[in-house]
This record gives C-alpha cells, structure tokens and sequence, in this order.
C-alpha cells in the first residue's frame, strides 16, 4: 500500500516472519533475506528464507532452507559471479547452533550449503565478498569450558572451504555484529564486549589486516550498556558506526552514531535523543542500519518507543554531514514495528527490510517500505535557491548555498546556509521559503536576504529572518509577520510584506519546489 509516499510491501506466511537483510541485485530486483515459521506451523521451528522481488514489489521467487529445528538468515549479499550468499546459523539436534552460509545461483537453486561447527555454539551476523574474493563472515561462538560468547571472524573460500577463524575477547560476553572493507583491503568490525573496557557493555571496534590478525581494538564506553549494530565506509575514505547508548542522552536507550576519518581519528560522536518535543523520553531509540548518501547525508534505520503511535515505531532519520538531525519519521500502528537494514536503490529510492506486528494480531509479518520520489524528496531534495531568476546581484552570492528540508509531517521543517560549502547558519522551525535576495533593505550597504518561516494551521502565523550576506553571513534579528521594526535605520518603521502563493508558482526554478514546501 502506499501512504504518505512509502510503498508498504508485507509479506506474511507464517506467525513469525522477518526480513533481516536486503539488496538490490545488479538486474535491479530486490532480494530479501530473513526466517519464517510458514513450514512449521505447529511446532513454531523457523526456517531461513529469501525472496526476490521486482521493483514493483512482486515476488519473482521465493525459498525456504533448513531442517526441523531452528535456522535463521542474518544476511544477504550478491557475489561477483552474481549468485547470492545467505549466512545466518542452523540449529542441530543437540540444542546447538553451527554457523551457515548458502550459496544460491539464478532463480534461488542451491549450489552448495555449508555448516561450520568450530564450538557448542557459532553464529553469523554479517559477511562480505573480500577484494581477494573470499568472504569474511563475523558473529560470536561458544566455546564448550565457557558461559559467555567470543566474536568470532571467518574467513571462507569461494567454495565454501573454511580458511581460517579467529576468535576475540574474554571471559564476558562479547559479540561482533557488522563488517567493512575499506579501500586499502583492511577489514573494520563493530559489535560489543563486557570483557574490555570499564562499563557495563562497551561499544567495541576492530580492525584486522586481510589474514585475521588484530591491529588494534578500541571501546567507547560509559557507565552502562553500549552497543554498536553496523558499520558503514563514508566518502572521504572515513567510516561511520550506529547503535545505541545507556550511558547517556535522555532515555532508556538513545541512537548512537559515531564518525572517524581515513586515520581512524574520531571526528564526532552523537547522541540522537528527543529534540524540541516539550517531554522527556523514558524509552528505546535504537539505531540498527545506515547508509550515506552521494551528497554525504546519513539515512538511519531502527525503532523507537518514544514518540510513535504504537509500542515500538519502525523509525527513519536523516543527518547532516557532521551528524546532527535533520529530519526524522515514525512508520507504525498499534503494536510493534522495526527496521533492521536500509539500502539506496539505484533509481534514488531508499528500501527498509524490517518487521510488523500490526497488520494482523498475534502475528509478525515481514516488511519492505520502498520511499518512493515524494518521500525521497522529504528526506531532503537539496533546494538551492541562488539562481539567476530569484538573485539581483549573482556574483554577490556565487559563494553561497541555501537548503531547505520539509520535514515528513509536511509542517516543519529545517533550513540550513553553507558559505564556501562550509554551514554557517542552520535553524528548525515550521516551513520556510525565500522572500528576498539582493536588496539592501537595512541600509547597511549590504544585500540582505529574507527568509520567511510559515506555521500553517489557522493562525498562518509567519516569522522572518533577516540576514546580512557580504563576506561572511550574519544572522541580523527575527521578526513575526505584522511587528514593526526600522530595519533600515530611518526612523520609520516597517515590515517586509509576504510573498503571494501566484508569485511563488511564478518561478519556474528552485522557488516552485518551495512552492511545493508550502502548499503540499
């Protein structure tokens, strides 16, 4: 179904159905990766499973893999011969778990299933197909004289072959979740430990040359429970990881992203808490998958318990470059939503795999929610709005950027101003448009320039922002619409009248998106 520009595409065999992972293959299907309990229903055993999907949602084909007990699919990957790898874990007879990966070829057929018991229990999160074309599989493993999980990092060939395992931490609990590869063919991993570090559960990063061996290790901690999910390169040769953290921010749990550059410095470090909502939170927020895109935002995927409909809301957020809110989103109903993994598609769409409890009681449904173009453009169509049509003076502002992101509620809204690609000026609020550029309307010799920010609603409140704009930008003083002020300093009062809505669609360039930004 679609509403408020997302294609919901659910997916429902069984009382238990997830998607853990997703791709989008090289022929432009989707493949979704998860378990699913439609095999056996009376006993509750779940049983991997993977679907490919067209770009319209439809199911092209569909596969179940396992025994009669427990196995899961963690994740998905399209090879270089452009087969497919799952790798999960399979439980055996005994009540352990053995590592597993699958290697699919066209249409799902099976070309070889392997199963690695390296201890009582071993499990994968998260594998990668390696420059060298092996692939490097990351979990935890259980060793028989333990009571607490090691990570664990593999390495297998192309058919399968184990090559090497190596395994990490003491005698706590310690677990790696997500996997890289950066450029230079060194593999990074994040997960958490209780065995290294101070706190509780200490978000933990790890980095490995290509035959397994431990450069360096590091924690980032508190005083409570830590945890890092995923781990992602970012466009300046960097990386970024997301989880979650007790040990500060306002709730039970809040989002966690950290971003370091290409000399693993760490470059900030953020906490994504309620933000201008008038209460405290008391919940989870919990940031699961991230992605970054070609213009260097970050768009997250996970859960929250803090501001949406239902018990837990599958949630999306968007963040600028240096890690600060932009715009957020809760998708749910009346019971529990979330989402584990995000993918960019090819065609500038953004797909969520996740789960929902809502569409039918006492069952989990696996989810797909496919942001089409209008949702795309919620989540921040850059609007630059120095163009010849709308600026008197160009050269004046050759240097300058403006823009401005709708918010998914279609009421608010952020505005940010970069000077020389650097932001120097950023501000949420209700919907924003541009009423002036160029005029020196302070009579400081200056060009100015006006933005106008709309509350909506009856009240059609306005607010506008005068700038300065010469050599470095300066926020002059706000005003509502009908205060008077001398803003030229004559000794007269004035006030800058609002732009008519047949003016704003006049504009045929970037004022007719922000049209767009005030009438949708």
């Amino acid at each position: 179904q679609a509403e408020d520009g997302i294609r919901d595409v659910e997916r429902s065999r069984g009382l238990g159905d997830v998607y853990k992972r997703q791709i989008q293959t090289e022929e432009g299907n989707y493949l979704a990766g998860g378990w699913t309990d439609y095999q056996s229903l009376t006993d509750g055993k779940l049983d991997g499973w993977v679907v490919e999907l067209d770009s319209e949602g439809n199911i092209q084909w569909e596969k179940t893999f396992g025994n009669e007990y427990d196995d899961l699919i963690y994740d998905v990957i399209q090879t270089q011969d452009k087969g497919y790898l799952l790798a999960g874990w399979t439980e055996t007879q005994n009540g352990n778990t053995d590592a597993w990966i699958l290697k699919l070829g066209e249409e799902g057929k099976l070309e070889w299933e392997k199963q690695y018991d390296l201890s009582k229990t071993d499990k994968i999160y998260s594998i990668i197909q390696s420059r060298s074309r092996d692939y490097i599989a990351t979990g935890c493993s259980l060793q028989e004289e333990k009571e607490n999980t090691d990570a664990l990092v593999m390495c297998i060939g192309k058919d399968g072959t184990l090559k090497w395992s190596n395994l990490f931490g003491g005698e706590r609990y310690d677990r790696l979740y997500s996997i890289m590869e950066n450029t230079a063919g060194n593999l990074f991993i994040v997960g958490h430990t209780e065995s290294i570090g101070e706190g509780d559960t200490d978000g933990w990063i790890v980095k490995f040359n290509q035959e397994g061996e431990k450069e360096w290790d590091k924690t980032f901690r508190g005083t409570e429970d830590d945890r890092f999910y995923s781990i992602i390169p970012t466009n300046d040769n960097g990386y970024a990881v997301i989880g979650y953290t007790k040990s500060k921010g306002a709730g039970d749990a809040d989002m966690w992203v950290l971003k370091f550059d290409e000399n693993d410095h760490l470059q900030w470090d953020k906490t994504i808490q309620e933000y201008d909502r008038g209460y405290d939170a008391e919940e989870d927020d919990r940031g699961y998958s991230m992605i970054q895109t070609a213009q260097g935002y970050f768009i997250i995927a996970g859960y929250t318990c803090s501001d949406g409909q239902g018990k837990a809301d599958a949630q999306i957020m968007k963040l600028d470059q240096e890690g600060n809110v932009i715009l957020r989103r809760e998708h749910g109903d009346k019971e529990n939503e979330s989402l584990s993994s995000i993918v960019e598609t090819r065609d500038g769409h953004y797909l969520f795999a996740g789960y929902t409890q809502s569409k039918e009681a006492g069952k989990t449904s696996a989810l797909l929610l496919n942001l089409d173009e209008r949702t795309n453009y919620c989540l921040g169509e850059d609007l630059n709005l120095f163009s010849p049509e709308n600026i008197e003076d160009e050269e004046a502002f050759e240097n300058y950027e403006i823009k401005i992101f709708r918010d998914f509620s279609l009421v608010t809204g952020v505005i940010q101003i970069f000077q020389d690609n650097s932001l120097v000026y950023t501000a949420n609020g209700w919907l924003f448009s541009i009423e002036e550029i160029g005029d020196d309307i302070t009579g400081d010799g200056q060009p100015n320039l006006v933005i106008q920010a709309w509350s909506g609603g009856n009240s059609m409140a306005y607010a506008n922002f005068i700038f300065s704009l010469d050599k470095q930008i300066k926020h002059i003083y706000t005003f509502r619409m009908g205060e008077l002020k001398d803003l030229n300093g004559d000794g007269k009062k004035e006030i800058i009248e609002s732009v008519s809505y047949t003016h704003l669609r006049a504009h045929e360039t970037s004022l007719h998106l922000v049209c767009r930004l005030l009438l949708e």
